[in-house]
């Protein structure tokens, strides 16, 4: 009974510490969270058997189709939704 008290006053205790946190510590966390899924162009090309010319010029003809996070330094930063869409398009080609 009393371990339970000081585990529910630890939690409480733990809770209020995450809510009074400022926005930027969760948008902060929120984006390191993110990254760990983004893949840089060379992942991409390597990941999906794509030259990365072929990628950047797919990324500039379909324009607004393929649009990938670019980080302070220019570099691509890919999502899974947009790997997704290059999959597509890698199939979509195979069939001509």
């Amino acid at each position: 009974m009393r371990y339970a008290l000081k585990r529910s006053a630890r939690q409480v205790k733990c809770s209020s510490n995450l809510s009074g946190a400022p926005q930027t510590q969760w948008s902060s966390i929120i984006f390191a969270m993110q990254e760990k899924n983004l893949l840089t162009i060379k992942q991409v090309s390597r990941r999906l058997n794509i030259p990365k010319p072929t990628l950047r010029f797919w990324e500039k003809e379909l324009d607004g189709i393929i649009v990938p996070l670019r980080n302070n330094g220019g570099q691509r930063h890919y999502t899974p939704e947009n790997i997704a869409i290059i999959e597509e398009i890698k199939k979509l080609r195979k069939k001509d």
